[in-house]
């Protein structure tokens, strides 16, 4: 008898709940996610299946995509914003909280349980570019447009750090409390 176990192993329900949720991050421009039935809304009118619970959405590509984070799943999907098909999905991290975008084409997931900031990015095609490791459980993140800047609280540490946005994120500001 050969038993697996590991990625993938297990169905979608048989998951552990998800990691956390940051209290308003369902809802993004006309895009909102219900997590009780696993759907990515348009306030227009139309719906789409998600990944399993739906914990964040954000718009990206100048409202053109929607990013969709499924904590239970541990993923994170993309849509196009006027059809809803589903046009990428990938993993992210072992226990993704937050979701941010720059607007365009990176998005960032902070991961509690694997203590990182995930980046992605869409182009030339929707994958994870980078891990930056950060201690303390980081939970809720950010992004501030006008100084190009993540802010994350970290959970553990119930402390803020700040990062300097982009593909190849830095601390620009130590973690106060």
């Amino acid at each position: 008898m050969l038993g697996l176990a590991g990625c993938g192993s297990l169905a979608a329900a048989d998951l552990p709940a998800p990691a956390g949720v940051v209290a308003g991050a369902q809802r993004a421009g006309a895009f909102s996610v219900d997590a009780a039935r696993d759907r990515l809304e348009h306030a227009g009118g139309g719906s789409a299946t998600t990944c399993r619970e739906p914990t964040a959405v954000a718009l990206l590509d100048r409202g053109a995509k929607v990013a969709v984070l499924c904590g239970r799943e541990r993923v994170l999907e993309v849509y196009d914003a006027h059809t809803l098909e589903r046009l990428g999905r990938t993993g992210a991290g072992i226990g993704p909280v937050g979701l941010a975008t720059d607007g365009v084409q990176l998005l960032y997931v902070t991961d509690v349980e694997g203590d990182a900031l995930l980046v992605f990015h869409l182009r030339p095609r929707f994958e994870l570019i980078r891990r930056v490791h950060v201690i303390g459980g980081p939970y809720d993140i950010a992004f501030d447009q006008a100084r190009w800047e993540l802010t994350i609280g970290l959970r553990r540490a119930r402390e803020v750090v700040k990062y300097a946005a982009g593909n190849r994120p830095v601390v620009r500001e130590k973690p106060r409390r």
